[in-house]
Parts: structure tokens; C-alpha cells; sequence
């Protein structure tokens, strides 16, 4: 049994390579500029509004975090579905539940060997 990837695909991802999947996608835009691009004086954590906030943010984990290899979960010490390793060392965790409440994706480029640009930061989904 080989390694699986997250959506099936055959080998392991990058950050990068995923990037192109949500430079289109409007909903994960902010102010003209893409999320990871936008700079506000040192806050990691962006807002992103959808009528069903769960489903946005699986839906944005399941394209930033494709080909990303399942993780085991150190509080659990089980496979988790909802971590994955990207190909360049970064990290992203959706948490269906965050400390706020709302569902929260977290990308973690401080292993990253090409961050492209993003900076470790979380992403919280709400209506």
C-alpha cells in the first residue's frame, strides 16, 4: 500500500502548485488582492464571509491543501484528515470548530521551503 494524497491525485503538491486553483476564485479574494497577499500591519488571520461557512472553508482546504500527505494528529496520535504536509513543508489544518467558533483553516509556512510570499496565517470563515 503506497502513500495517499488528499483528493487522490497522484503525487505529492505544493503550496504553489496549488495557489493557481483560488487566484480565480473571487470568494477567496480581498479588497482586489489575494488573501495571502494582503498585508495589514502584522495580523495572521483574515476573515472571510460565505453563507455556509463550513462548507467554504472544506471547500478552501480541499483546493489549498490538494496533493497536501495526511498527517497524524499529535493530540489524537491518529491519521487526520484534515492536516495535510504540502511537497515545499507547509502545513494546513482545517479546524471545523476553531477557539472563536467558527471554522478556520491554518497555513503554516515556517518549514515551508518556498512560502510564495504567505506568511504563517489562519483563515476564519463566518456568516
Amino acid at each position: 500500500m503506497g502513500l495517499t494524497y488528499k483528493g487522490g491525485t497522484d503525487h505529492h503538491h505544493s503550496l504553489s502548485e496549488n495557489l493557481s486553483n483560488l487566484k480565480d476564485d473571487s470568494l477567496f479574494q480581498r479588497s482586489g488582492n489575494h488573501f495571502w497577499s494582503a498585508k495589514n500591519g502584522s495580523a495572521r488571520v483574515t476573515t472571510i464571509i460565505s453563507n455556509d461557512p463550513i462548507s467554504t472553508a472544506q471547500n478552501f482546504f480541499d483546493k489549498i491543501g490538494l496533493g497536501g500527505q495526511f498527517m497524524i494528529n499529535s493530540s489524537t496520535g491518529k491519521l487526520d484528515n484534515n492536516l495535510v504536509y504540502m511537497k515545499d513543508g507547509t502545513i494546513i489544518y482545517l479546524r471545523l470548530t476553531s477557539k472563536s467558533g467558527s471554522p478556520a483553516v491554518s497555513i503554516d509556512v515556517k518549514g515551508s521551503r518556498d512560502n510564495c510570499g504567505l506568511r504563517t496565517h489562519k483563515i476564519h470563515f463566518i456568516k
